[in-house]
């Protein structure tokens, strides 16, 4: 059975759809305002959970630099070093026992003057002959200390150890030992993206006597890290060295875990770029909020996360919330738009009857609609606006005809001649290339293709005529302008195309697009145009167009080709090397002549450079 259609119906109909658009508009920026406000919230306490970490865990191993610095300065075991160094070989074993009271009472002292704040768990003392004269090991150690010793004689360093069941982690620093007492220092001027240890301006002309290599238990990590708030059931803060191995306990893995690589953005961007990144991400345990302090320069990242589903509930819960109330105003709609149709819908209906004359051509019916409410209103608007087509009808016919006549007249003026330098930029082998590609893939190739290549042409003041599927067809216009001026800057728009194909195959690359070569001709001449009387864009055809698609063929990759008649008159501008091209489509047999462009110079101030946006 079929329902008819009334006004009332529709009417309800009108006040439901309405009332769900407003519902919709409301509940969305509710959500949103909602969303916004406890992202930014969690992700301001984040980062201020990570600065506070990373902050204090700098200053920590900073301060264990400066304690190792004071041992490595320590008269006592400068003049040891010098007394076992002059030992011959046979005899050191022997010498190496007796100092070994010596050192382990100077470590000790040590210990003791810094209040016991730095426990040394393992040491090495190499003289600069490479010979180790003091060695206190901890009971397993994963790295040969022979290993930090070569490094060391690049200069001074630091770094962090795991032992072998990956539970603890220890510091290792690496402190040159001169014969004035001079150490290695913190060098923050490195843009290397590691701090390292380097001599002080003292050590220059002091004899480098040896290296000491001294191993700091690091369990204040897990203490630092635990001391934490406002990060909810799933949240939690963690260090990841530039291996990208997890340094502390962290609470969702197990230490027999720990070996589990956390690879995100946070981490890459810090130890990469240097960058602090604050947002939401893929982490090792799903999607989180989280927020970086990047110590690239000491070796690590420190990361402040808690799980987005823990963040998000509360947004679940007002989506809900909002649902309920919105099905109970969308009732209540429904029962008022009920009522409302009864009395309005007669007079609508005759208007509506109205409409539909007017619809046929009668412009000269009237409602006779008087009533003072809204549809009273209507009822007037609609009599005027019959009364309107029925004026614009009569001015309509009367322009039909001066329209007609001035119709032949503007078509002709829409057709003259000028000379121009038309250029055409071609991808080679588009279609096998897209072949093995889907249709969003195809569409992102050709975007980053077109995009780059209309920044250029831009950039060099030209006009893009239009996209012919896999090519661009540009040109440089040489009325009221300087002749050569105009060609060089046609030129160089085409050498500067072939020099951002890099740039281009790094965005494809970044896309997960295969690579692209391209190819570039350039012709000048009379070109025939085309203008349309109700666009401002420009079509050109003609022998100098025809010629620009043909030498295109016979263009090296991501190279420049031009014909004759534009050689001739720039063979002498001297920043240009050109050489003559022959072959199967261009050569003086078949018409076409055809000459390869490179440029003798890089230099020019238009030329596009990369920047963050293209990165």
């Amino acid at each position: 059975m079929r329902i008819a259609v009334t006004l009332s119906r529709k009417l309800i109909f009108l006040v439901i759809m309405a009332g769900l658009f407003a519902f919709t508009i409301t509940g969305y920026i509710s959500f949103e305002s909602a969303t916004n406000i406890i992202t930014t919230n969690t992700q301001n306490h984040l980062k201020s959970e990570s600065n506070t970490h990373g902050s204090a865990l700098r200053t920590i191993i900073e301060t264990r630099v400066i304690q190792n610095n004071m041992l490595g300065s320590d008269p006592v075991i400068r003049e040891s070093i010098n007394d076992l160094s002059d030992i011959p070989g046979l005899l050191l074993d022997s010498a190496r026992a007796e100092y070994r009271t010596t050192f382990l009472n100077q470590i000790r002292e040590f210990e003791a003057n810094v209040g016991y704040s730095t426990v040394i768990s393992g040491i090495n003392i190499y003289d600069n002959d490479g010979s180790e004269i003091f060695t206190l090991h901890p009971e397993h150690k994963p790295v040969d200390d022979r290993i930090y010793y070569q490094r060391s004689l690049d200069g001074p360093f630091i770094d962090f150890e795991r032992d072998e069941d990956d539970s603890t982690t220890t510091l290792v620093i690496a402190t040159q030992i001169f014969q004035n007492g001079a150490v290695g220092v913190l060098d923050e001027r490195q843009d290397i993206g590691r701090q390292y240890l380097v001599r002080p301006l003292d050590a220059v002309e002091s004899e480098w006597i040896g290296t000491m290599i001294t191993r700091i238990p690091f369990s204040i990590i897990d203490d630092l890290i635990l001391a934490r708030s406002g990060l909810g059931d799933m949240g939690e803060v963690f260090i990841v060295d530039r291996d990208g191995h997890i340094m502390n306990q962290v609470k969702f893995i197990d230490r027999t875990e720990q070996q589990t690589t956390v690879d995100n953005i946070a981490v890459t961007e810090c130890l990469d770029n240097n960058v602090v990144y604050s947002g939401i991400y893929a982490s090792y345990r799903g999607a989180v909020h989280g927020s970086s302090y990047c110590a690239s320069d000491l070796g690590f990242v420190l990361l402040a996360e808690i799980d987005r589903d823990e963040v998000e509930e509360p947004i679940v819960t007002l989506q809900i919330n909002i649902l309920q109330t919105g099905t109970a105003i969308m009732f209540g709609m429904i029962g008022l738009a009920f009522l409302v149709s009864r009395t309005v819908s007669k007079p609508i209906l005759r208007i509506k009857n109205m409409a539909n004359e007017v619809a046929g051509g009668n412009f000269d019916i009237r409602t006779e609609i008087k009533t003072k409410d809204e549809v009273g209103e209507l009822a007037a608007a609609f009599d005027t606006m019959t009364h309107k087509l029925r004026e614009s009808m009569i001015r309509i016919k009367e322009k039909e005809g001066i329209i007609r006549q001035q119709e032949g007249v503007l078509l002709q003026f829409s057709n003259h001649s000028e000379k121009y330098c038309v250029g055409m930029v071609d991808i080679m082998n588009s279609t096998k290339t897209c072949s093995q590609m889907t249709d969003t893939q195809i569409s992102e190739f050709y975007k980053i293709f077109i995009n780059s290549m209309g920044l250029v042409i831009q950039k060099y003041e030209g006009t893009i005529v239009k996209n012919i599927g896999d090519a661009l067809l540009f040109y440089f216009s040489i009325y009221g302008h300087d002749e050569k001026q105009i060609l060089r800057k046609c030129l160089d728009c085409c050498l500067a195309m072939g020099e951002i194909h890099d740039r281009i195959n790094r965005k494809l690359n970044k896309a997960e697009l295969p690579p692209m070569n391209y190819r570039i001709s350039a012709t000048y001449g009379i070109v025939r145009i085309a203008k349309s009387l109700t666009s401002t864009v420009e079509d050109i055809f003609g022998t100098t167009v025809n010629r620009c698609a043909k030498i295109n063929r016979s263009a090296t990759a991501n190279g420049l080709i031009i014909g004759e008649y534009f050689y001739e008159v720039v063979k002498d501008f001297e920043e240009y090397s050109f050489s003559k091209m022959d072959s199967s489509e261009v050569s003086a047999e078949h018409g076409y002549s055809g000459y390869i462009v490179t440029k003798k110079v890089v230099s020019d101030p238009l030329r596009i450079t990369s920047n963050k946006r293209e990165s």
